[in-house]
């Protein structure tokens, strides 16, 4: 594991606790406020207002998009994915040494990102196409580009796929950035805040639970720990905790639950529409359960997520506001990989 070179481990221990005791202590406080809630003491929302419902219904302009659409741009990201994936390149098997061959691995979304030839469980000879120099030894191995390369190749594709399907729906759906309700305001990112305390709370809970069942495995956090250094933190952060958020919400939550809202013919988000229907639910649980399937492969992490993506398709069938949820999801994702980062280099782990 390399080492940042610049802070002690007092510094990043410092900084593990501070973020680990912020968690803990949302944990609690939205505890408190579920129990709250509960208790018929409700002086503000999920959302943070003072509101009758747990969750701030707003007016909503009208969809201009459908369900078609999601599939759309899962074929951009198809595309793009394949085409931003850098060629591997040959490399002389007589100046590397087995630790520095890496391979490519899949992630349930398409992309794919780098990893050390020891973290995959398979050995050459079960994989057959990952061998590090050929049989006869007249083959050069193959080397992908480094990890930060690969990450920003990642975002690029995402940003790309994003920027295109706006290009799409602006000129074959006459949607604008107030429809789609990418115009942020000032109660959106105070309404995350809060939403994030209230949701996170139960979220975490049940992913503490599962995890003792399943640990939990993700490729990013464990690319961290081998390429430990400030240009891949700062590559997977712009890419999981800004770029990523606002991909996957627009194309999840906007696009595939939005569009099934406006095929069921929803209207839970008007005051007069009972709290919980056939029309309010499937949208919801349809786009949380794919959400947790894009996810699949990271051990028990599916299950937490696909409660986390319920309260946050709540929210935004309620307000219809995007950003609320976008914020809680780039607060996650970077609290995530900030507290990864510091605990790898707190000397915490070995």
């Amino acid at each position: 594991m390399e080492s940042v070179g610049v802070f002690d481990e007092q510094f990043f221990r410092v900084g593990y606790f501070a973020i680990t005791g912020v968690v803990i202590g949302s944990v609690i406080a939205g505890s408190l406020l579920w129990i709250a809630w509960l208790a018929r003491f409700r002086p503000r929302n999920l959302c943070g207002d003072k509101s009758p419902f747990l969750v701030t219904r707003l007016p909503q302009s009208v969809q201009r998009w459908s369900v078609a659409d999601f599939f759309v741009m899962l074929g951009m990201i198809i595309v793009i994915q394949s085409i931003m994936n850098p060629a591997a390149k040959p490399v002389d098997p007589s100046a590397e040494t087995t630790s520095q061959i890496v391979a490519s691995e899949t992630e349930s979304d398409g992309s794919t990102v780098t990893v050390p030839a020891e973290a995959n469980s398979e050995s050459p000879q079960e994989t057959g196409n990952q061998d590090i120099g050929s049989q006869d030894g007249d083959a050069p191995a193959t080397q992908p580009v480094d990890l930060t390369r690969r990450v920003a190749s990642q975002m690029v594709a995402n940003a790309g796929s994003f920027a295109m399907m706006l290009f799409f729906l602006f000129t074959a759906r006459d949607a604008t950035p107030k429809s789609l309700s990418l115009v942020p305001h000032e109660s959106d990112f105070r309404r995350g805040l809060v939403a994030t305390v209230w949701i996170l709370a139960p979220v975490l809970i049940i992913n503490i639970v599962v995890s003792q069942l399943v640990p939990y495995k993700h490729s990013v956090t464990d690319l961290l720990a081998e390429r430990n250094n400030v240009e891949t933190f700062f590559a997977l952060l712009i890419s999981a905790a800004f770029v990523t958020p606002i991909v996957e919400e627009f194309w999840v939550r906007l696009l595939l639950q939005g569009g099934l809202q406006k095929l069921m013919k929803d209207t839970s988000w008007k005051d007069s529409h009972p709290a919980w229907s056939y029309s309010s639910v499937v949208p919801v649980l349809v786009s949380s359960t794919v959400f947790a399937v894009m996810h699949r492969g990271q051990g028990a992490a599916p299950i937490p997520l696909f409660f986390f993506a319920m309260g946050l398709g709540i929210v935004y069938q309620r307000t219809g506001r995007l950003w609320i949820v976008i914020v809680v999801h780039m607060l996650l994702n970077g609290a995530t990989i900030c507290s990864e980062f510091l605990r790898i280099n707190s000397g915490l782990i070995s």
